[in-house]
């Protein structure tokens, strides 16, 4: 079951639609769609960081009560729930109700269809995590990987307002200047860089009538320019998106009397628009990457609120030697 709650707020407004597109499968066969997001989230060393959270909730579990409301936050695909379902102990998974909390429809609904589909007790929430649907205090345990920032401090601070007494919360949040956001605003640049190249419109005019006569050589200069960005960038996901997009033009613009005209334009929006979006998420994931000061505001807010809260601590990636998240816990006695 999907359900949807409030109004959205501004800042949800402004940067939903790129993410909406993503978790709707648009560009599933690009490298739009890779470690940039999803790939990340499963990262051993962010499995292990839950895994010793879970844990220690399994520790405890004769001290909570028989039934456990379980949140995930900005859940997109769930993989924090599915991490809970496999590390909780069996009597806790039996008594665990979730709920995966998510701005975008098609999110919160890939996650029920997918808890559900296993027999547990799983619900996908369409919300605005600023005007969350749940009481204060309400909540055993609240998890949220990668997701929260985007609305801003504030909303990891309100989070904290829902746990119930004996009731947990853990957070890993992007971490400024660290690695996931190095190769985001990497990715941020090569997007820049395709779209200020204006190479969908010297593709455009391919196959267009009354085109500009002077679009294959356009193009051809721009294709050029942009191969040689791509040699010249460090590996990551934006390289391997660029390094693509170009060899798929180039073979459009070699073979452009074989493709039927409207399908070739709809293709060259279609990857205009990708780009576009892919683009919109790389801002908005450097964007929302927490300095210390951000950092101390909400274990400041959390304290205040009655919470018990770990000191912030850093969490690095497999074979990375920066920090790539922040990881926030606290409890309430």
């Amino acid at each position: 079951m999907v359900t949807k709650s409030g109004s959205p707020s501004r800042s949800s407004m402004a940067s939903s639609s790129h993410w909406e597109n993503y978790w709707d499968g648009a560009g599933a066969t690009h490298d739009a769609r890779d470690a940039a997001v999803t790939g990340v989230a499963k990262s051993e060393a962010f499995q292990s960081v839950w895994r010793a959270f879970f844990d220690q909730i399994n520790a405890e579990h004769d001290s909570r009560a028989s039934a456990l409301l379980f949140l995930d936050l900005a859940c997109g695909a769930g993989v924090v729930t599915d991490i809970a379902f496999s590390a909780l102990a069996a009597p806790l998974q039996k008594e665990l109700c979730s709920f995966g909390v998510d701005y975008s429809i098609s999110a919160a609904r890939q996650f029920s269809s997918k808890f559900q589909s296993s027999g547990v007790c799983a619900n996908g929430v369409v919300a605005d995590a600023l005007a969350l649907p749940f009481r204060s205090a309400s909540i055993d345990i609240a998890v949220s990987q990668f997701g929260l920032e985007y609305a801003g401090v504030g909303a990891i601070i309100d989070a904290g307002g829902l746990i119930a007494p004996r009731g947990k919360i853990m957070c890993l949040s992007h971490y400024r200047a660290g690695a996931i956001e190095v190769e985001c605003s990497e990715n941020l640049r090569l997007a820049d860089t395709i779209l200020s190249s204006e190479v969908f419109g010297f593709a455009r005019g391919l196959f267009v009538q009354l085109g500009d006569p002077q679009a294959p050589q356009k193009l051809s200069v721009a294709l050029q320019i942009l191969r040689g960005v791509a040699d010249e960038s460090p590996a990551s996901a934006g390289r391997r998106l660029l390094t693509r997009l170009v060899a798929d033009l180039n073979r459009l613009a070699a073979r452009r009397a074989a493709f039927d005209p409207r399908e070739a334009l709809g293709w060259i929006d279609a990857n205009a628009a990708e780009i576009s979006m892919y683009r919109d998420r790389m801002q908005s994931m450097t964007g929302a990457a927490l300095d210390p000061v951000q950092i101390g505001e909400i274990v400041e807010r959390w304290k205040a609120n009655g919470l018990e809260v770990d000191d912030p601590a850093p969490v690095v990636m497999d074979s990375v030697s920066a920090p790539s998240a922040w990881r926030l816990s606290a409890r309430r006695p």
